[in-house]
């Protein structure tokens, strides 16, 4: 799992280093481009489906560098979540879960946005909220929201699924359970 965030002015200096954003930028994520993972597709198809999604390369929180999708053998699912989200502040626990109980069977970038003058929140910095989260795999910061915009991401939660070829296998607004994690992985496992 990956995790970004933003900074700014009077941020902690770990949420200073902006990650390169390369490639064209993803349409508007919109609620009815977003799939039913119960059964498939619903509403109006996303336009963004099929298409190769921007490179993005970071230092990570915890050292070393990475690029998405490059450093993933296999498909990965990019996670985008604020700490002031109420749903976002169950979504990241869940996904945490779900991944403790199915193992590794799909890669997860969480992208965090965070913004600066949100200082006095009891979730900053949001490093704290995530280690209090319990997310062990690397973490990634998005300075003033660079990857959310590129990605086409405006609500959050949301989900964007990304083939071992890079290119947009699906999109989604809102909070995925248990069982549309699974379903997402087999989407990711068939693409594969």
């Amino acid at each position: 799992m990956l995790l970004l965030a933003c900074g700014g002015e009077g941020v902690p200096e770990e949420l200073v280093e902006p990650p390169a954003v390369t490639g064209e930028d993803l349409p508007p994520l919109q609620p009815a481009f977003s799939a039913d993972m119960a059964g498939g597709p619903s509403g109006t198809r996303d336009p963004a489906l099929g298409f190769p999604a921007p490179t993005l390369t970071g230092e990570l929180l915890t050292g070393g560098r990475v690029q998405v999708p490059d450093d993933f053998e296999g498909p990965v699912a990019l996670l985008f979540v604020s700490p002031w989200c109420e749903h976002c502040l169950v979504q990241l626990p869940d996904v945490v879960h779900w991944r403790q109980e199915s193992g590794d069977t799909l890669a997860v970038v969480t992208v965090v946005s965070a913004f600066a003058g949100e200082e006095g929140a009891s979730w900053w910095p949001p490093s704290d909220w995530v280690a209090e989260v319990g997310v062990s795999s690397p973490v990634l910061y998005d300075v003033e929201d660079v990857v959310a915009a590129r990605f086409g991401i405006e609500e959050f939660p949301s989900w964007t699924l990304l083939g071992s070829d890079g290119e947009v296998l699906l999109r989604h607004v809102g909070r995925l359970r248990s069982g549309d994690l699974d379903a997402l992985a087999e989407v990711s496992a068939s693409s594969g």
